[in-house]
């Protein structure tokens, strides 16, 4: 599987966007539920967090 980053791609934009493998859409970070899974496929595990930081 590959993943495509461009920040020039979408007519000036400076931020990246996201290419699902093969496909013709560049979705925006970021990325809704949906296009997690037209990017990565369907996730084959999940674990609950109580907490995210960064």
């Amino acid at each position: 599987m590959s993943l495509g980053l461009c920040s020039h791609c979408a007519g000036g934009r400076a931020f990246p966007r996201v290419a699902p493998p093969g496909g013709d859409a560049l979705y925006t970070l970021p990325l809704t539920e949906p296009q997690l899974i037209d990017v990565f496929g369907p996730a084959d595990r999940s674990y609950r967090a109580n907490e995210v930081r960064y």
